[in-house]
């Protein structure tokens, strides 16, 4: 399925209202990777139509699938203790 730009503006903007990611220009095929299966699934021919639909209804089962596909879950952060060693240095209370 396809992504015209039109139609990746219309969902960056849709997106970012509902959740405050913002996705850039150059993440297109982010969203029709992630999204794409959505779009289908309601059984929207384009995502332009599925867009429509949720302009329309805005069901907030479709919104809530659209934020978990396009957030990425990584916790990297936590597993690696360089970053935790860097911030309790930085900026946890020094002990007196």
């Amino acid at each position: 399925m396809g992504l015209a730009n039109e139609e990746f503006n219309l969902l960056r903007d849709y997106i970012y209202n509902l959740s405050g990611i913002a996705l850039t220009e150059g993440r297109t095929y982010i969203m029709r990777q992630r999204l794409g299966p959505i779009v289908e699934s309601v059984g929207c021919a384009s995502f332009f139509e599925c867009y429509e639909r949720i302009q329309e209804k805005s069901p907030p089962k479709i919104e809530e699938q659209i934020v978990n596909a396009i957030i990425t879950n990584e916790t990297a952060f936590f597993r690696d203790g360089r970053p935790i060693c860097c911030f309790s240095r930085t900026c946890s209370p020094v002990a007196g």
